[in-house]
């Protein structure tokens, strides 16, 4: 028997992703990319429904303008973006582990926060590295 819970929080999040144009990555949630211009709505309304992030993998949005200004594609290949030209190449070597032990006295919502806020974090200040041949790390 199927748990109702279960698939009301999976109906939540499929939403979620559907809204703020998020693209999960073969079956299931482990990875889904969205674009510069959607995450901090998407985490914002992720921290509202109480979905913790786990952590937070990079991906090259493959077009002919990122190819001239980026050297994309970077890493490993990707799916075709379902709402943009081009397509996705996960970037092999970049991988931010986000989640943190729940401390004794903090609830599931503020430890969704502080989660969330750290994922916020890494996304806002990552830098990336020009190598000298070109492409962008």
């Amino acid at each position: 028997m199927t748990d109702p819970n279960a698939q009301k929080r999976k109906q939540q999040l499929d939403y979620l992703v559907l809204k703020h144009k998020g693209q999960p990555v073969g079956d299931g949630y482990i990875d889904i990319i969205v674009s510069r211009d959607n995450y901090a709505a998407f985490v914002e309304d992720l921290t509202t429904n109480k979905f913790a992030i786990v952590a937070v993998s990079w991906w090259c949005h493959c077009t002919p303008e990122n190819k001239t200004r980026f050297g994309c594609p970077h890493g490993y290949g990707g799916p075709k973006s379902i709402y943009f030209d081009g397509w996705f190449s996960e970037r092999s070597h970049d991988f931010d582990e986000v989640v943190k032990d729940r401390q004794k006295d903090e609830d599931e919502a503020e430890f969704v926060k502080r989660v969330n806020d750290t994922a916020m974090d890494i996304i806002e200040n990552k830098r990336t590295v020009p190598y000298a041949d070109g492409t962008i790390h």
